[in-house]
């Protein structure tokens, strides 16, 4: 029998040695997922010991009960944590080694260190300063404030969630609303309410302002018409001379004075601000309440207006199929952008800027975009990176939005 050939299993019934055939050998056990060692300048230490745990349970590990299965389990987790965290693991245990300690011990000493707990007076200063950002949703909203939640011990978690999310509302007419319930009403009836006037804002702004070009489309055919009136002759065949025919000349005035048009909207139907229904329309111009952009009297802010000739609305949701995807790469991290010909400046979607590139900080963005239905948005504000494409790489300020990232003619006249 060689070295590596397991000894042959003889049932006690066998009458010959021959009839037994050796046992094969086990196959060496497959694992069910990846488990990526940690690094301690990339990666949060309790997520990370989360995915160990879930690695553990899809492999039958996670609650071991013999001596074997418990050495193996601390080996896998020592021989994940790369060997700087190691060492200084090694520091805080000596002269004990750390595979001397159990694994919970061991968890907790890295947690301690890479992710100790908070004050929860300070993390409640926090929470309660938390107001809902421009452009951000109301489930964001309430989902942010969760997470600030998290270290505040709060005894009455729903209660001041609840409250909190209402003070931090940006959307007045919704608070107003919420003010007005019970206080027995629940943190879920309250973000129903949010959520229904949220919508109603959004349907409410498309609707308006496709009004507003169509009415003012009304002006100024009518500006057109009254021009060319001035231009008419008189009952005799030869032009009209001012002075002449006062008669005629009161009744142009009367039908121009009828034909006034509303200075805050441009609606023919009403010709004071007063009687205008869009007091609560917010400028995107002067960011005041009150009037369409269109009709602002204030200083333009909006120097650096920029058209998207193919987005529907401010979620940026695309109206052709089978575009083009490019292969980026944004402060170092691979990325997909969709190519637009028809957007000046380009933009990055949230969703990259949060996930992989772990949210850096932005600069306030002098962009204003415009889409294809007149709506307008501001970005969340201009992130500075490299960014590589085509085997060139600069350096760019890039807005960043919801949505899909657009690789625009900013980025376009860059690659060869």
């Amino acid at each position: 029998m060689s070295e590596t050939t397991k000894p042959v299993v003889k049932h006690e019934s066998s009458s010959s040695s021959s009839s037994t055939a050796p046992s094969p050998t086990p196959a060496a056990m497959s694992t069910i997922g990846i488990l990526h060692p940690f690094d301690s300048t990339t990666d949060d230490f309790e997520v990370w010991a989360e995915t160990f745990a879930a690695y553990l349970a899809a492999n039958g590990l996670l609650d071991p009960q013999e001596d074997t299965a418990k050495a193996k389990v601390k080996g896998i987790f020592i021989s994940s944590l790369g060997l700087p965290t190691y060492s200084l693991l090694k520091n805080f245990l000596s002269p004990e080694e750390p595979i001397q300690k159990e694994l919970d011990d061991l968890i907790k000493t890295l947690t301690d260190y890479f992710k100790p707990a908070p004050k929860a007076i300070a993390e409640r200063f926090r929470f309660m300063g938390r107001k809902q950002q421009s452009g951000e949703s109301v489930s964001k909203f309430l989902a942010e404030l969760r997470k600030l939640a998290v270290h505040c011990k709060f005894t009455d978690l729903d209660i001041r969630l609840r409250d909190q999310f209402i003070f931090g509302l940006q959307n007045e007419r919704a608070q107003k609303s919420l003010f007005t319930k019970d206080d027995s009403i629940n943190l879920k009836d309250v973000l129903a309410s949010a959520l229904a006037h949220e919508l109603a804002e959004t349907s409410t702004a498309l609707i308006r302002g496709q009004q507003q070009s169509t009415e003012a489309t009304n002006v100024h055919q009518s500006s057109s018409s009254r021009s060319h009136k001035k231009k008419g002759k008189s009952q005799n065949g030869q032009p009209q001379l001012q002075g002449e025919g006062s008669s005629t000349q009161q009744s142009g005035k009367n039908r121009n004075s009828n034909k006034k048009s509303c200075p805050n909207c441009g609606s023919s139907k009403h010709v004071t601000a007063r009687e205008c229904p869009h007091k609560d329309v917010i400028c995107h111009n002067c960011e005041k309440p009150g009037h369409f952009a269109r009709f602002c009297r204030s200083k333009s802010k909006n120097a650096n207006l920029v058209n998207l000739d193919h987005v529907s609305d401010n979620r940026i949701v695309r109206a052709q199929v089978n575009n083009t995807k490019l292969n980026v790469t944004v402060g170092g991290m691979p990325h997909q952008m969709e190519l637009d010909t028809g957007c000046e400046t380009s933009i990055l979607a949230e969703d990259f800027w949060k996930a992989q590139l772990n949210a850096p900080p932005l600069q306030k963005s002098s962009f204003v975009f415009r889409t294809y239905t007149n709506a307008m948005f501001h970005p969340l504000g201009d992130l500075e990176t490299v960014i590589s494409y085509n085997g060139q790489q600069h350096k760019h300020r890039i807005p960043v939005y919801k949505g899909t990232s657009l690789f625009g003619r900013d980025l376009l006249k860059h690659s060869k």
